[in-house]
């Protein structure tokens, strides 16, 4: 009998919320704090993926993504939003999205439906179309007057992670587009420092405007660049308070040039001051940096590119993770075919606000690259509860 009542009530209540939604501008609807969605998580979703056999035909085949564990949804219960914050990946059907979880604290999910505001009942048995973008999921109340609306978005990566985009563009775009250049020239200021290459040493203008000769090795000071150089400030992933500067240029051996690479750490306090160190390429390092005119070193993905032009004319692009020791190609971020053997006799390069890499070749030829997982935009998930 106690189990029946129970039911009774809950049909009851069922009801009091089903007249809410088809007579829902009688109702004077206030929220409640302890009216919310408690946890959510995404199904089992359908993957349509391209795939091209050797003759050239293409062809499209259905997978799936088990995405409750591997994409997270976060839950922001200050804008009342509910996110992916890592996009899904690229060719999963928007149309026919499924929720394994979707708790609430009590009461009845109802979903606005596209062509109207009206709602209707949702169970996480039903598929939802995000092809047009976010859903408003109304939450009502067993009292039958509390409501609270979440924004759900779920985000599907239009991009294959690995896929690659190069597009010539004109002067006009180089011109109009704003970018990180690299640093090059004998000066660089970094931390209210000025560093300046000078007499076969380096000199330093302190923040209080003191001139003076920079800590350098005495025994590696003949291998300070002389030429070609370029510079780039970057973080200290083990402090905080510390950054360092990276110097390329190179100096003439006998037969050709050679690269030549020294560190400095800065520490932002003013607590310790450091000294310039060598950075030499060592027998087992396979992958140096080569020497190159038109240098220029850029932050990116999490590491730094040195571009320029090498000893054949040829435009380089590679990539450290390390520090500036070992450079090699980018896992993603590829020369095209039509400048693999293209011949240079300038180059300039620089990055966008949205890690994209531009190149200038001769003062008028424009590219610009595009990796895409390196373009993403990283989002920081926030869950309440």
């Amino acid at each position: 009998m106690r189990h029946l009542l129970c039911a009774i009530i809950l049909l009851l209540c069922g009801s009091i919320v089903t007249s809410c939604l088809k007579n829902e501008e009688e109702v004077d609807f206030t929220q409640y704090n302890d009216l919310y969605v408690g946890s959510v998580a995404l199904g089992t979703l359908p993957r349509y993926l391209h795939t091209t056999a050797s003759d050239g035909t293409d062809s499209i085949y259905k997978t799936s993504v088990a995405a409750s564990t591997t994409y997270p949804i976060s839950i922001d219960h200050l804008t009342n939003s509910i996110y992916n914050a890592d996009s899904l990946p690229v060719g999963v059907d928007a149309e026919k999205i499924i929720f394994s979880t979707f708790y609430v604290s009590q009461g009845t999910i109802a979903i606005q439906k596209l062509e109207s505001e009206e709602d209707t009942i949702y169970t996480t048995t039903d598929s939802i179309d995000f092809s047009k973008g976010p859903r408003k999921f109304n939450l009502y109340g067993l009292d039958g007057t509390s409501r609270r609306t979440y924004t759900v978005d779920i985000r599907i990566h239009q991009e294959a992670m690995d896929s690659l985009t190069w597009r010539q563009l004109t002067l006009d775009d180089w011109n109009r587009e704003e970018r990180h250049c690299g640093h090059t020239g004998s000066e660089f200021e970094a931390c209210g420092m000025n560093f300046m290459l000078s007499n076969g040493g380096m000199e330093v203008n302190m923040p209080d405007g003191t001139m003076m000769n920079d800590l350098v090795e005495e025994t590696n000071v003949n291998e300070l660049p002389t030429d070609n150089t370029a510079w780039i400030l970057l973080p200290n992933k083990a402090d905080a308070s510390t950054r360092q500067v990276l110097l390329y240029g190179t100096v003439q051996a006998p037969d050709s040039l050679e690269s030549r690479i020294w560190r400095r750490y800065i520490d932002t306090t003013g607590g310790y001051t450091y000294g310039w160190e060598y950075l030499p390429v060592t027998v087992e390092n396979r992958y140096p940096a080569l020497a190159l005119k038109c240098p220029a070193l850029l932050e990116y993905d999490e590491g730094m590119l040195l571009t320029g032009i090498d000893r054949y004319g040829k435009i380089s692009v590679k990539y450290s993770i390390d520090g500036g020791r070992i450079w090699k190609n980018h896992n993603y971020l590829h020369l095209p075919d039509a400048l693999k053997e293209r011949t240079a006799t300038t180059l300039k390069a620089s990055i966008d606000a949205d890690s994209n890499l531009w190149l200038l070749i001769d003062g008028e030829e424009v590219w610009y690259g595009r990796a895409h997982s390196v373009a993403w935009k990283q989002e920081d998930g926030t869950f309440n509860f």
